[in-house]
């Protein structure tokens, strides 16, 4: 069990239309029961900015920056926290944003072998390690994954 203990969002851009809605970064800070701290930020990244849309990079570059931005602050506010980077980043790879601190991946291990689509991504900070991820058929052109993530120590 959680209790909330802030949360927020930071708008990456803009929408325009028939491109991409807004985009958000958002993010949650929760106590568990033994009172320790977890943090979960989330985005989903414009698309195609790295295949038919050039044009669309420096939002994507900017979406990017606004996660690790994001990650540096709570992991500056909370350096003993467990946390958790989940979303759609709309690009494959492991973004020397999130690996600069710290961060773990969690998944995909290797979705090109599962034939998953590879951009989304879950990435974990702190004193904590994931099971290896499960994927789920959702009727979608992405698949969900699912981890379990443990605290490795006590807060």
């Amino acid at each position: 069990m959680f209790t909330l203990v802030s949360s927020g969002t930071t708008r990456i851009h803009p929408g325009e239309a028939h491109v991409t809605p807004s985009r958000y970064v958002v993010h949650v800070v929760l106590r568990d029961n033994a009172g320790g701290i977890w943090w979960a930020a989330d985005a989903h990244l414009i698309s195609k900015a790295w295949t038919d849309h050039p044009e669309r990079r420096p939002r994507w570059i900017a979406g990017i920056e606004a996660v690790a931005a994001a990650v540096a602050t709570l992991r500056e506010q909370y350096p003993d926290a467990v946390g958790i980077v989940a979303g759609d980043f709309n690009r494959g790879g492991r973004f020397p944003e999130l690996a600069a601190h710290g961060g773990v991946w969690a998944a995909p291990t290797n979705p090109r072998a599962a034939g998953l689509v590879k951009y989304d991504q879950i990435v974990i900070y702190g004193p904590a390690a994931a099971s290896p991820p499960v994927y789920l058929d959702t009727r979608s052109d992405h698949k969900a994954v699912r981890v379990t993530i443990e605290r490795t120590h006590p807060q």
